[in-house]
């Protein structure tokens, strides 16, 4: 998480939460991720990480202990 954008971390945390519209004005003010014009670059940063993947419009942390742990640890928002 330290190599990662504030963005990418706020982006992981919402994903993580479930959120399914990520690009929805109270998703994007809750978490900070800035503009619905970032998602599509956010996405494509997190993927290339291979931290998410995206199926059926649907996002998912591919990493089901990792995304146990952005629960924990990011719990704030």
């Amino acid at each position: 998480m330290d190599s990662l954008t504030e963005k990418q971390r706020s982006f992981l945390c919402a994903v993580s939460d479930g959120i399914r519209n990520l690009s929805s004005v109270d998703t994007l003010s809750r978490y900070k991720i800035g503009t619905s014009g970032n998602i599509r670059i956010l996405k494509g940063a997190l993927k290339k990480r291979d931290l998410i993947e995206e199926t059926a419009r649907q996002v998912e942390i591919q990493d089901p202990v990792f995304n146990q742990w952005i629960q924990r640890v990011y719990k704030s928002f």
